[in-house]
């Protein structure tokens, strides 16, 4: 799974670290704390629900045969015993699912913003080509405008020079 085998063995290290607390602490906010510990520890490690579940099901199965064999004559005990390790197991693999999705929340949050900021980057980069684009557009439309309004000019002068040489014209007529 791409897991490291110093990852694993330090994982190891920390569930036998833990192991006796588990079953000897009050079920409080440290056995919490603890179990969420386990939680964070094996979302670091990427492994899968699945995974988590076999390892669980597997300590289960070999604490189950040892509690039953060496209190094989209290059957009630056992019962009771089997009872609260499966409970037990089940507030473990809810501790440590909702640890690792808050892992995995905050790496998304983190990707996200990540994202974000490369879009804020992108589009800055974009409004800025757009305003060069939009200044040089205008500068042009400017000079269009100058040009245009000299031909005008021009244009107007030329009209008022033929009106001028038609009427010249006009009146060179009317003395003939």
């Amino acid at each position: 799974s791409g897991v490291a085998a110093e990852q694993i063995e330090d994982f190891v290290v920390l569930v036998v670290e833990t192991t006796a607390q588990r079953w000897t602490l009050p079920v409080d906010a440290d056995w919490v704390a603890l179990i969420a510990r386990r939680g964070r520890e094996q979302a670091a490690l990427n492994l899968s629900l699945p995974m988590v579940i076999y390892g669980l099901m597997n300590y289960g199965t070999a604490l189950t045969r040892a509690i039953t064999s060496h209190y094989a004559d209290d059957v009630d005990f056992v019962a009771l015993a089997l009872d609260t390790i499966h409970r037990l197991h089940c507030i473990e693999v809810d501790i440590c699912m909702t640890q690792i999705g808050v892992v995995r929340r905050a790496e998304t949050a983190e990707e996200l913003a990540a994202r974000g900021q490369s879009y804020l980057a992108d589009l800055g980069g974009m409004l800025h080509e757009s305003v060069a684009d939009v200044a040089a557009l205008r500068a042009h439309t400017q000079q269009t405008s100058l040009a245009a309004r000299s031909t005008l000019d021009k244009t107007s002068e030329v009209a008022i020079a033929a009106e001028q040489s038609a009427i010249a014209m006009r009146d060179a007529a009317q003395t003939a």
